[in-house]
Order: C-alpha cells, then sequence, then structure tokens
C-alpha cells in the first residue's frame, strides 16, 4: 500500500473538536460585538441620559458590526474550503 492510493481520514475527535472550534468562534463573533456595544450604550446613556436610545443604538451597532465580522470570517472559511479541496485534488493526480 502507497501513501498516495490510500484515501487519508480525519479521525473522528479530530472533525468532533474542529467543528466545535468553528461553532465558537462564530458564537463569538455573533455575541461579543453586540453585548460590548450594548454595555457603551447603556453607559453613555447613564451618563449622558435618555438611555433607551443610547441603548438600542448600541445594540444596532453591535449587530451591524456583527453581520460584517460574520462576512468576513464565511469569505475566509470558503478560501480555506477551496484551498483544502485543491490540495486533496492536486494530491490524488
Amino acid at each position: 500500500m502507497s501513501g498516495n492510493d490510500e484515501k487519508r481520514k480525519v479521525p473522528l475527535p479530530q472533525k468532533v473538536f474542529g467543528a466545535l472550534i468553528y461553532v465558537s468562534q462564530i458564537v463569538w463573533i455573533i455575541l461579543s460585538p453586540i453585548v460590548l456595544c450594548l454595555g457603551i450604550g447603556y453607559a453613555v446613556g447613564s451618563r449622558y441620559g435618555n438611555s433607551k436610545i443610547w441603548t438600542l443604538g448600541g445594540i444596532f451597532i453591535g449587530v451591524v458590526c456583527s453581520v460584517r465580522n460574520m462576512f468576513v470570517f464565511g469569505r475566509r472559511y470558503i478560501r480555506e474550503l477551496e484551498e483544502r479541496r485543491k490540495r486533496e485534488k492536486d494530491d490524488r493526480h
């Protein structure tokens, strides 16, 4: 058996941990801007008054930042998948 003829398989624990890493990154990317902007909006609102508008503004800015972060993360993830598939195709030939 040669190394090129065998199909390389990733062990199941490594697949599970890889998926867990991606899920935790997605959760972090979504929640952290929202929570941080919410906190900043609340702090500014409580200091200068009219806290509801500042809090809602903070939530809105946090959601916009989360969407932008997800777009960048998704684009990077797709690029990595394409490179991995290209490497696997080159390894087969």
